[in-house]
């Protein structure tokens, strides 16, 4: 039997005392794009897979969560996308970022050669982050989402994730 020709990638980040920092793109949706220290709880979510017989054969998901600063195990917390009306600070010619506020999230899909962003856009999107465990070195978490992404495919997931939990100092 031979090996799965399929390449998968996971990073799932929790950051304590921290706030999810957005990049706002050209079409005005908002895409994870970092992560300051503050007063909140930040979940990053990133899943790829490359079809290593192929150049192109990729595709990855980005999602990010900002929770309020106390979680509790057990809670589940609501999430809806940053409103688009959102202001944003040029920090470039070609970064334009914002905090996310608690309960909004972000999605971006990419799956070669066509990306998409979430938005505001009716029907909305939706999701939900359950907190199941947590201890000192990671957190985790039952995620449901229903991202309307109207120019690829909608993202539907419902599964939990084991993310590797960064402590407040940044170690």
């Amino acid at each position: 039997m031979g090996r799965d020709p399929i390449r998968r990638t996971n990073d799932y980040r929790w950051y304590d005392d921290s706030i999810c920092i957005t990049d706002q793109i050209y079409n005005g949706a908002f895409e994870y794009h970092d992560v300051v220290w503050g007063l909140g709880t930040c979940l990053y979510l990133e899943t790829g897979a490359f079809d290593t017989r192929t150049f192109d054969g990729a595709g990855y998901y980005r999602i990010g969560f900002q929770l309020p600063h106390k979680v509790e195990v057990g809670q589940t917390y609501t999430f809806s996308p940053v409103p688009a009306d959102r202001t944003a600070i040029a920090v470039s010619d070609n970064h334009k970022f914002s905090a996310l506020r608690t309960g909004e999230f972000t999605v971006f899909l990419y799956g070669k050669p066509s990306m998409d962003w979430m938005t505001d856009r009716d029907p909305p999107s939706t999701a939900e982050v359950r907190i199941e465990s947590m201890q000192s070195d990671r957190v985790e978490a039952h995620v449901k989402i229903h991202a309307v992404l109207p120019e690829i495919v909608d993202l539907d997931l419902d599964r939990k994730f084991t993310a590797n939990r960064i402590a407040s100092d940044g170690g």
